[in-house]
């Protein structure tokens, strides 16, 4: 084996790697199965070929021209004041991704378990969390908040109030654009949407992204009531529509 490794194609190319898309018309039954399917190929590709589950990674040529790399670098960028203790120039931040493939060296790096408090005499790894069984739990929910939910917006877009470029249409009221959606599909070719159940808009929220939830589009539980049975599965897959229990649902737009 060699003493690096190289980009994961495997996962890339497996047939677990499937599309937003797909991941939020999936019911809560077929959702674990398919989270369940992820865990056993990252554990198979990893156990058989070395390789950990990256997103990003390079192959060897790149490695090695980026490496090339290294020893022309302006590092002098790098040297920041240090606010607090009022110097200059004495702080290093790097900010470049160049030399990060010194990771793929230590395909291990991933096995190693990290003690998260005083009470954890063993710690976890990444590869526990998919090697071992009591994780499954943690990662289904886990999955379903970051995948199915799209909690880090990679995929779908909050719905802003009067704004076309964000929106694709400027509407007032999460109602008023669910009911365009629905009476319009040739205008809304290649968009989907789903609901998500939120807190009452205060303000800027505390999420990944700051979004003035203000001026987002919401519709209420009485609103979504109207329209429920004109909704598609995977526009409400992310909420009980019998059950509600906020107050206010968002929209949120996706490319498909």
């Amino acid at each position: 084996m060699r003493d690096f490794y190289e980009k994961n194609h495997h996962i890339v190319e497996s047939p677990v790697n499937i599309t937003f898309e797909e991941v939020v018309a999936k019911d809560a039954d077929e959702f674990e199965s398919w989270v369940i399917s992820v865990r056993e190929e990252v554990l198979r590709i990893w156990d058989s070929y070395g390789l950990p589950p990256r997103s990003g990674g390079k192959t060897e040529e790149q490695i090695i021209q980026n490496f090339n790399r290294l020893g022309g670098y302006n590092t002098s960028s790098m040297w920041r004041d240090d606010e607090e203790a009022g110097t200059t120039g004495d702080v290093i931040l790097n900010t470049a991704y160049l030399g990060v493939e010194a990771d793929q060296f230590f395909e291990n790096m991933y096995k190693t378990r990290i003690v998260r408090s005083t009470n954890d005499k063993i710690g976890q790894s990444i590869y526990d969390l998919f090697n071992e069984d009591k994780y499954l739990k943690s990662m289904l929910h886990r999955a379903k908040r970051h995948f199915k939910r799209d909690s880090f917006y990679l995929f779908a877009t909050s719905l802003k109030k009067n704004d076309a470029k964000d929106s694709l249409i400027s509407v007032d009221s999460g109602k008023e654009w669910v009911q365009h959606y629905l009476d319009n599909p040739h205008f809304f070719e290649g968009y989907d949407f789903f609901l998500e159940e939120v807190d009452p808009p205060k303000g800027k929220n505390a999420g990944y992204f700051q979004l003035d939830e203000l001026d987002l589009l919401h519709m209420s539980r009485d609103e979504v009531e109207e329209i429920k049975d004109r909704l598609e599965y995977r526009n409400h897959s992310n909420i009980d529509l019998d059950d509600l229990k906020t107050r206010k649902i968002s929209t949120r737009v996706q490319d498909v």
